[in-house]
């Protein structure tokens, strides 16, 4: 994945020096314009996020943990609606940012379940682990190694910590919702696998891209996984547990 693989956007358009300066390590489908909003697909659909997340706070209250929901999905929108609309490195590193800031999320309530933290030291180690995830991808995009790798750091270690919560069999879990996530983002990340490759491509399609596709169900997935999560009392505040998920 190179920025190579279209046009780069030129040096007297609004992004043009700082896209030059600093490159992305990948362009997406959609062709790069001479504007203030480079990519306009994959930019706007960077709204489903925030819409979510504003849901989330309103939904969230008198819940100081779960809450952390809405701030972090608001700024995976926000972060990711910079990089589209720049398609520069500078904003790339926040889109990043607000993905490290979401996945330590569903790490610090499982760390939680699994009574390794408490509430006392949950933020201690939500800014911990964003602030070594962003170092490392400093360092891999010094040595060019592609740091989208590192997303996945947060998904495997979220997975490998369900699993040892589930064959402990200490909690009376409802599912539904989990897997729900799970099918939306799959999908989504088959819409945007074929994007990137070329498969599902179009690059003069300003309204549907395969990448906007991917925000959209990937919010849907937000969505069910805040659902998953909402079942648990983390706060000592009072909640029906949702078991028919």
């Amino acid at each position: 994945m190179s920025v190579g693989s279209f046009s780069p956007i030129p040096h007297h358009c609004p992004w043009g020096h700082l896209h030059h300066y600093a490159p992305p390590n990948v362009n997406w489908c959609e062709e790069n314009l001479c504007s203030w909003i480079v990519n306009p697909a994959n930019t706007w659909s960077n709204l489903a996020y925030i819409f979510l997340g504003m849901l989330i706070l309103k939904m969230t209250k008198d819940q100081k943990t779960l809450r952390m929901f809405g701030p972090a999905t608001i700024f995976v929108g926000v972060g990711s609606f910079l990089w589209h609309a720049s398609f520069t490195f500078v904003f790339q590193f926040v889109d990043f940012l607000a993905m490290f800031a979401f996945g330590a999320v569903p790490l610090v309530l499982n760390l939680r379940r699994l009574n390794i933290i408490g509430p006392s030291n949950q933020f201690t180690v939500f800014y911990s682990y964003v602030v070594g995830m962003s170092v490392l991808l400093f360092i891999f995009y010094w040595v060019e190694i592609p740091y989208q790798s590192l997303v996945f750091v947060s998904i495997i270690a979220a997975v490998l910590m369900e699993i040892v919560l589930y064959r402990r069999g200490t909690e009376n879990v409802g599912y539904k919702n989990l897997l729900l996530a799970a099918v939306s983002m799959g999908v989504a990340f088959g819409f945007s696998l074929a994007d990137v490759t070329g498969v599902f491509c179009d690059p003069q399609n300003h309204i549907i891209q395969g990448h906007a596709i991917w925000h959209i169900l990937s919010a849907a997935s937000i969505g069910f996984w805040f659902l998953f999560y909402r079942q648990f009392n983390f706060d000592g505040v009072d909640h029906e547990m949702a078991n028919e998920q």
